[in-house]
């Protein structure tokens, strides 16, 4: 049996509870992730099947004051795994938690944290998003409509661009105004 693999997962900046599952559903069949790469490779290496609960922090600052960050969750029992574009990857036993333990103790730290994802990640989504992906996409609209020859194709490639912009953006805007409501009852 081989001791390694790689699957392709995608999750976007507002899917990190999910990808928290699925790396414990990989634990629990025997597969322990060693690190993440680009564009969505998960890297796992067999182990004992063990029910083991993952976390993800987005925090950016981390890495210019790692020593007392780490020491924050290892004090917790979090086990330090790596980072990946700025989120931080832990895991501790499920055997050892204390009921529904999470690195985020409330809702208003869950909300903090999309925050920190909005100004690290969305931000510059949106300005790439109004810099490139809009001026193109009215451009070769309208060259489109006027009837200029094949710009169908490429009309095509903006409109899933713009898409796919879209429902990352609006999934995670979702996600944050319903932390937002939940943190402010």
């Amino acid at each position: 049996m081989k001791n390694t693999k790689t699957e392709i997962r995608f999750f976007s900046v507002a899917d990190h509870e999910a990808e928290q599952e699925y790396l414990r559903q990989m634990h629990q069949t025997g597969w322990e992730i060693i690190h993440v790469g680009l564009p969505c490779f998960y890297h796992f290496k067999a182990c004992s099947p063990e029910d083991m609960v993952y976390q993800l922090d987005y925090y950016q600052e981390g890495k210019f004051q790692r020593e007392e960050y780490l020491k924050m969750f290892q004090d917790c029992g979090w086990e330090y795994l790596f980072d990946f574009m700025d989120y931080h990857y832990f895991r501790k036993p499920a055997a050892q938690m204390e009921g529904d333990e999470e690195i985020f103790c409330d809702d208003e730290s869950r909300l903090n944290m999309l925050q920190r994802v909005f100004k690290g990640r969305i931000l510059w989504l949106l300005i790439i998003f109004f810099i490139t992906v809009m001026p193109n996409l009215i451009m070769i609209f309208t060259d489109f409509v006027s009837g200029k020859p094949s710009r169908g194709g490429i009309l095509v490639m903006w409109i899933v661009l713009f898409a796919v912009y879209a429902v990352l953006l609006i999934r995670f805007a979702l996600k944050y105004y319903a932390f937002k409501k939940k943190a402010n009852r």
